[in-house]
Formats: C-alpha cells, sequence, structure tokens
C-alpha cells in the first residue's frame, strides 16, 4: 500500500465533546518517516488527535488521508498500519499479558515467536504470565507498546510513551525508535525530555486544541 507522495494529510480536523472542541482546525501533511513530536499541556489535544489518527475516535469535522487516500468509511482498510499506544491501554486486566498479546495478534496473524521475540527485547518476559491487573505501572506501560508494534506496523502512535518507565525501560524504547526512523513514521506525544527528541523531523506545539506552532 505504500507509495510516493504523502503518507499522512490531516485537513481542518475538527472534535467535539457536548459543546467544547478537543481539536480545532488541525492540518498538517507528513511526506517522510522518521520521528514527529506532539507537545503540549494536558488538555491540548494530543490524545485525542491520536485517537482519531488511529481511528478509535471518530473527528466532528476534517478529513484524514493516509497514503493519499480519504480514510472515511474505509478505516478497516488502513488498521494494520496502524499501532497506537497510551498511559491508559486497552488491555483485558483478567488475561495474562501473553493471552492480551495473542488475543491482539489474531487479528494481524502475529506468530508465537513474534510474541516472544518482542517480549525478550522489551523485557517483558518474566511476566508474560501475570494477569493484567497484577501489573506495576511500569510493566503496564511495556505491554501496551508491544500491543502497538506487534504487528509491525508503518504508522506509531505513541502517547506519553515514557510515563512510567525506568532507566532500562526508556533506553530500550529510545533504541527502538532509533531504529525504526527510517521504517516508520512514528508520532510521540510527551511531558518528559528524552535525548532521541534530537532525532525529530518536526515538532508540533498543541493548545486548546490548535497546532500553534510548529518546527
Amino acid at each position: 500500500m505504500e507509495e510516493k507522495g504523502s503518507y499522512i494529510r490531516v485537513e481542518k480536523l475538527k472534535k467535539l465533546f457536548r459543546k467544547n472542541y478537543a481539536l480545532k482546525n488541525i492540518s498538517f501533511e507528513i511526506k517522510e518517516k522518521g520521528l514527529y513530536l506532539f507537545l503540549g499541556d494536558n488538555g491540548s489535544g494530543k490524545t485525542t488527535l491520536f485517537k482519531i489518527l488511529s481511528f478509535i475516535l471518530f473527528p466532528s469535522d476534517g478529513k484524514i488521508y493516509y497514503f493519499n487516500e480519504e480514510t472515511n468509511g474505509k478505516e478497516d482498510k488502513f488498521l494494520k498500519n496502524i499501532g497506537f499506544s497510551t498511559h491508559n491501554p486497552f488491555l483485558y486486566p483478567e488475561l495474562t499479558c501473553y493471552e492480551n498479546l495473542e488475543f491482539a495478534g489474531k487479528f494481524y496473524d502475529v506468530k508465537r515467536e513474534r510474541i516472544l521475540e518482542l517480549s525478550e527485547r522489551f523485557g517483558t518476559i518474566d511476566y508474560m504470565k501475570k494477569k493484567v491487573k497484577e501489573l506495576s505501572r511500569g510493566q503496564l506501560q511495556r505491554i501496551s507498546l508491544l500491543k502497538a508494534i506487534l504487528h509491525d506496523p508503518l504508522f506509531l502512535f505513541l502517547d506519553e510513551p515514557f510515563n512510567s518507565l525506568d532507566k532500562k525501560g526508556v533506553k530500550i524504547l529510545e533504541d527502538f525508535i532509533t531504529e525504526n526512523l527510517d521504517r516508520k513514521i512514528i508520532f510521540v506525544s510527551s511531558h518528559t525530555h528524552s535525548d532521541i527528541f534530537e532525532k525529530k523531523k518536526r515538532i508540533f506545539y498543541l493548545k486548546k486544541g490548535e497546532i500553534i506552532k510548529q518546527e
């Protein structure tokens, strides 16, 4: 599906919750693989934007294009190319970590070997048999990241991915991002500074649902 030209194009995206705009007139275009940062205070719209681009939420107005094709009504066509991780992960608390990843992987024909390989790399192998409800916050964050990258998507939306990670976890994630800068489009929102940010293609600053600056 990968084509020359635009990977993502967003035009005048809006999201209204009751009478309040979470996003207002968001427009941008991504033409290169690499790291893109979205910075802003809590409530600035970062998580809402990532959820809309991952088809977890739908916009109130505006258009989204992947590979120059409008996504409206064709979201399922693009899901295999998208991975989303958030600080409030979509995991089943009564299932083990492995069962959660196995279930998610079935939608993309992910093999057991892939799950175990990533578990070793991200340092989660020792608690794969634990139920999600028994995990610490840092462990939960690592499993959420594994779920996002499990099917090797082209687009990664990582919402506050460094939250709750210890130094080792931060280093593992930074190394993963570095190794994939030429392979993927990686969106990261964060309140915490990371050395990896020096390798960004562009920074988007959000405030009250609007992009107020790009650099």
